[in-house]
């Protein structure tokens, strides 16, 4: 009974050494790279240098995501049970809000239109003013006129004659 099951498990090794054989090498020179942490196939900096450790760090991320996805979906998770509570209540305030709003009238035998007066909004935000700079006098417009009286020829009376004739040559008189 044991005889056919070694020659099974032998059977099973040459097949499988076979298929090792045929099956390409993916492996490159960077999936022997150590970097500074002792990571094969990434650089100092982190980043991955073969198609295999380029994989493998895409399928890390995504799985991070998704259990961080399933944790906050969670039931009994905080942010969900905080982000329900905070829907249930402005889910309840808009429906009591509409509820008070629209009323259905009940159509009128004449042909008049009731008044209905215009609900003012209940919050409207503060105008926004635009702040102005002037960097400059305001201009304004008078009706006088400005006279600047002429300046009359007087000769300057000098203390000698050298600054009488310094005078006389910087004037050309």
């Amino acid at each position: 009974m044991n005889d056919w099951k070694d020659q099974l498990k032998e059977a099973y090794q040459v097949i499988r050494d076979k298929k090792k054989a045929l099956k390409p090498d993916t492996s490159t020179k960077f999936d022997s790279k150590i970097n500074f942490k002792g990571r094969a196939g990434y650089n100092d900096t982190g980043i991955p240098l073969s198609p295999k450790t380029i994989k493998q760090k895409n399928k890390n991320k995504s799985m991070y995501a998704a259990r961080a996805r399933a944790k906050y979906w969670a039931a009994g998770s905080q942010l969900k049970n905080i982000n329900d509570q905070r829907a249930a209540a402005a889910k309840a305030k808009y429906q009591q809000s509409a509820n008070q709003d629209f009323k259905i009238q009940e159509p009128l035998d004449d042909c008049r239109v009731p008044y209905t007066p215009v609900q003012e909004p209940r919050y409207s935000p503060p105008v926004a003013r635009k702040k102005v700079y002037n960097y400059y006098d305001p201009i304004t417009f008078d009706d006088s006129v400005e006279v600047i009286p002429n300046a009359q020829d007087v000769e300057p009376v000098f203390k000698n004659k050298i600054e009488e004739e310094i005078y006389r040559l910087k004037n050309k008189k």
